[in-house]
């Protein structure tokens, strides 16, 4: 790991940073690299039906700051509703998911300790508009390509992927 931990960062949304991810929208506000593997920042619009299916993180927590829409957090076998303002903690060693009540939905995502968002990058499409509508994934992963790639990087699904 490199001391950029102890130094001043700021990242404005651009293009370089944003990528369309099966039909999500990832602006990455900070990363390993920024925050000596501390923590990921990921500004993130959801669109209904396109959720994550439920799962483990084995490595970081993860956290949530709903911005826009409507959500429901399930957590270990609780179901949180949450609106713009809300903040949820999802803890590693915890099966969760999330569900869209509104067709589209806008949060910031937080990881801690970082390293996930590398996955997530993998699996992304650049975008030119860093605040357009995501696209079609160009070259979307296979189920067992996807599988593997969120397995090295400690996340296990606990249902079956929707392909």
């Amino acid at each position: 790991m490199s001391t950029t931990s102890t130094l001043h960062y700021a990242r404005r949304a651009s293009a370089q940073h944003t990528r369309s991810m099966l039909g999500a929208r990832f602006t990455y506000l900070a990363d390993a690299e920024q925050t000596d593997g501390r923590l990921a920042v990921i500004d993130v619009t959801a669109h209904r039906g396109l959720e994550p299916p439920p799962h483990v993180h084995t490595r970081e927590d993860e956290a949530m700051y709903v911005l826009e829409g409507e959500w429901t957090f399930h957590c270990g076998g609780t179901d949180t509703d949450a609106v713009p303002g809300d903040f949820i903690w999802l803890p590693r060693g915890v099966p969760h998911h999330f569900t869209m009540r509104t067709q589209d939905g806008r949060a910031v995502l937080m990881l801690t300790p970082a390293g996930l968002e590398a996955a997530f990058r993998e699996l992304g499409d650049p975008m030119e508009d860093p605040l357009g509508a995501p696209l079609p994934p160009q070259h979307p992963p296979s189920l067992s390509e996807m599988t593997q790639l969120m397995g090295d990087h400690g996340v296990q699904f606990v249902a079956p992927p929707v392909t």
